[in-house]
């Protein structure tokens, strides 16, 4: 028998968006490394020893950081931490067009890992964006300075571009149901629990909390210790190994009360969860009886 996934009760005592405004507190921007405006079909994987924030004000297309990779859209905002191997591809019709800025923050925030996905400023008022989009291209300008005043004053406009732009997204968030704060991904979560058996998808649960899909699927991963199709998979299979050991009713059947329209991809999916197909499944509990 296998044994039942839990789901991980993760307690932050503090918000990323405090963690991150924390570890910069003296962001120093690198002279030289820096441009303004970059656009590029395709950056292959690379890594550096520096932090770099990309902010796409352009375009749209693909972006691979690890081992995963995710979509890009216009007002999407990344940090690459030292080392994070990444890469951009860009859509065919849409270039991808990147403010960028690279900046080191010290020996005491060497082991700081900040999220790599910030959030969209899109969904913040076009003033809010027009004034945090005015931090960075001034900042751009300022580093590309050989001068140490340029470089200062580079620092202080992405401090205050990072300082604003976590505040302006953290009140969208606490506007839309307090979604920026942990426990909305406990009550989705909840909700899936209770619900595993309709057809749910992945914006239909964002838009429980009024966020973007893809930052919506990052935040429940960071607090819940899983993605939340994941959560839901696991939700239904559980389901499923408790119909298939105390009743005997078809596959199919079984399938669809857990939320599965195709027997098929249940057996699929059940396999790759438990290791059994649920047929060995019902088999080896009806020998454990």
């Amino acid at each position: 028998m296998t044994k039942r996934i839990e789901s991980y009760d993760y307690k932050p005592e503090k918000t990323w968006q405090d963690q991150l405004l924390e570890s910069l507190n003296e962001p120093t921007v690198i002279f030289g490394q820096n441009m303004s405006v970059h656009t590029a079909r395709m950056v292959s994987g690379h890594t550096h020893d520096f932090w770099q924030l990309d902010y796409v004000s352009k375009g749209s297309g693909t972006i691979g950081i690890a081992s995963t990779e995710q979509p890009v859209r216009q007002g999407d905002l990344f940090v690459l931490n030292p080392g994070d191997l990444h890469e951009f591809t860009s859509s065919k019709d849409q270039p991808i067009e990147r403010i960028m800025l690279k900046f080191s923050l010290g020996k005491k925030w060497l082991n700081v890992r900040i999220p790599n996905y910030l959030g969209n400023l899109t969904r913040l008022p076009r003033g809010q964006q027009r004034e945090l989009e005015f931090y960075l291209r001034r900042a751009c300008i300022e580093a590309n300075k050989p001068d140490k005043a340029n470089i200062q004053i580079a620092s202080a406009l992405l401090k205050g571009f990072l300082i604003s732009s976590m505040r302006y997204l953290k009140e969208v968030d606490v506007v839309a149901g307090e979604c920026g704060q942990h426990g909305s991904s406990q009550r989705v979560l909840d909700y899936i629990r209770k619900h595993y058996d309709k057809r749910l998808t992945l914006s239909e649960l964002a838009n429980m909390c009024g966020l973007h899909p893809q930052y919506f699927c990052h935040r429940f991963s960071v607090e819940i210790g899983m993605s939340p199709m994941v959560a839901l998979s696991n939700e239904r299979i559980e389901a499923a190994k408790k119909l298939l050991a105390n009743t005997y009713l078809p596959i199919a059947e079984v399938a669809a009360r857990v939320g599965y329209n195709d027997a098929y991809h249940f057996s699929k999916r059940f396999k790759q969860i438990t290791g059994l197909s649920p047929k060995h499944y019902r088999d080896q509990s009806d020998h454990n009886i």
